[in-house]
């Protein structure tokens, strides 16, 4: 497997994880007008669960500069929820 590609997934489960945590910490809220404010577990893991499909699809469509994208903003996103101090819940 490509290693952008691993990365992503790396990234999209890292800030999975962290969205999970969401619903039992009402200080924070979502910022993904697509899954919403205060989405349940079911609609995380819906979402999360087409990323997984959608993510891998695009980048053997797309390439290289799809997934460097999704890193990006992958890493940026959970940084920025680790400062929050957004923690992971798997």
């Amino acid at each position: 497997m490509d290693p952008s590609l691993v990365l992503a997934l790396g990234l999209w489960t890292a800030d999975y994880g962290q969205t999970r945590s969401i619903p039992s910490h009402p200080q924070f809220y979502e910022t993904n007008p697509i899954i919403g404010k205060h989405p349940n577990e079911g609609r995380i893991n819906t979402y999360f669960a087409l990323g997984y499909a959608v993510i891998p699809f695009l980048h053997y469509q797309l390439g290289n500069k799809y997934t460097f994208v999704v890193v990006a903003m992958e890493a940026n996103t959970v940084r920025h929820n680790a400062k929050l101090g957004i923690k992971f819940n798997f």
